[in-house]
């Protein structure tokens, strides 16, 4: 995060810069003048050249955003390179990915010691398996249609391969210590969470149940989800 700002900061004033000079000169060739004092602000006669500050500044925070953005999603190998440790845009539906995890699944051990959280190897199984079910529509949970704003994080979280953060709130019923499904035997459990993820990858996101939380997606999104979200309880146990 560290190096994001301090990349961001050289970005944001080559952004600026030649912002404010063209916002500057657009405004005196097309008479675009400072504007007046409102109720109650204190201020002198408006200028002869425009107020460029604002301009700047949104463009100075929003440019470097957008740019990360497109950078994520359509050239992910220069962001690993500039932030190491940022995966690259893997999906289930793909199958060398696919096999990938199945061999890191095979690596769990249900003593490990968790990076982060309160789950043990064995819950995080049964909660993949739930998340499975959920999306399968084995054991679907009623949510409400995302709104604007959880559909912007939607495309963050699963179009681009920035890191998610740790500890983020399930659902109840794919929570192991609420209503999710109980651990049993561990390798009962992974084989069971190996056919359920064969299942998802069969489908190719088509005539998915929508998330709960994130509503329904595109194929290719699908694939990206499933993915990071095995691939996230799969790292927070260094499998």
């Amino acid at each position: 995060m560290v190096a994001a700002v301090l990349l961001l900061i050289p970005v944001a004033l080559a952004v600026a810069w030649p912002t404010a000079w063209l916002a500057r000169n657009a405004g005196r060739r097309f008479s675009a003048l400072d504007t007046a004092p409102i109720e109650g602000q204190v201020k002198d006669a408006p200028r002869a050249v425009p107020n460029t500050g604002g301009v700047a500044i949104f463009f100075g925070i929003a440019g470097p955003i957008a740019l990360g953005l497109l950078l994520a999603s359509f050239a992910p190998e220069v962001v690993s390179r500039v932030l190491p440790g940022i995966d690259e845009m893997r999906s289930l539906f793909r199958r060398s990915d696919h096999d990938a995890l199945r061999a890191r699944l095979g690596t769990l051990a249900p003593t490990a010691s968790g990076r982060w959280g309160r789950m043990s190897p064995h819950q995080a199984v049964c909660h993949l398996c739930d998340w499975f079910r959920g999306v399968l529509g084995d054991r679907p949970i009623p949510g409400e249609r995302p709104s604007l704003g959880v559909k912007v994080l939607r495309f963050v979280a699963f179009t681009t391969p920035l890191p998610w953060p740790k500890g983020f709130r399930t659902a109840p019923e794919q929570d192991q210590e609420k209503d999710g499904t109980s651990p049993t035997e561990f390798a009962a459990d992974v084989a069971e969470l190996e056919k359920l993820m064969g299942r998802f990858v069969e489908k190719a996101g088509r005539g998915m149940t929508p998330h709960w939380r994130w509503g329904q997606m595109p194929a290719a999104m699908w694939g990206r989800y499933g993915y990071r979200h095995v691939d996230h309880h799969l790292r927070q146990f260094g499998a």
